[in-house]
């Protein structure tokens, strides 16, 4: 039987602040939580790939079979960007973004989570999809 994915995937994207100094700098401590975290969620890894940088610094890509999940950080700054694309459904990938904020302790946390029909028969109840493009800007800050 060939796989179809849920019409809704569920894109997860975080920014965390106050990571602790010694944590923020470790690439390959947040390398290993990352991948617990999926694993705990029962991704499956395809490949890793990442970029360190000087003096400190990490950016990791781990292409999924269920898509993606990126990580960025930013020592100098004591944050970091979390990035999570599944296609197994909607809400989907709660459990990974549960286990690894848990485990990198920020003072803050500011999530989005965003369905994302991936099927336009779903976004438009089986009408015609006209060529649209809509921007929705997020502001992390509070006015």
């Amino acid at each position: 039987m060939i796989y179809q994915s849920p019409p809704i995937g569920s894109l997860i994207f975080s920014f965390m602040y106050g990571i602790n100094k010694e944590l923020i700098k470790n690439n390959t401590k947040l390398e290993e939580m990352l991948y617990s975290a999926l694993k705990e969620d029962n991704f499956k890894i395809l490949e890793k790939s990442k970029v360190e940088f000087e003096p400190y610094g990490l950016t990791l890509v781990t292409i999924l079979a269920e898509s993606h999940a990126i990580i960025h950080t930013y020592p100098e700054y004591e944050s970091l960007t979390f990035d999570l694309y599944s296609c197994r459904g909607p809400n989907d990938g709660r459990k990974t973004y549960n286990y690894f904020e848990e485990r990198v302790n920020p003072l803050h946390a500011f999530l989005n989570i965003a369905e994302v029909p991936v099927d336009p028969n779903y976004i438009v109840n089986g009408n015609t999809l006209n060529k649209t493009r809509k921007a929705n800007i997020i502001n992390f800050f509070p006015q």
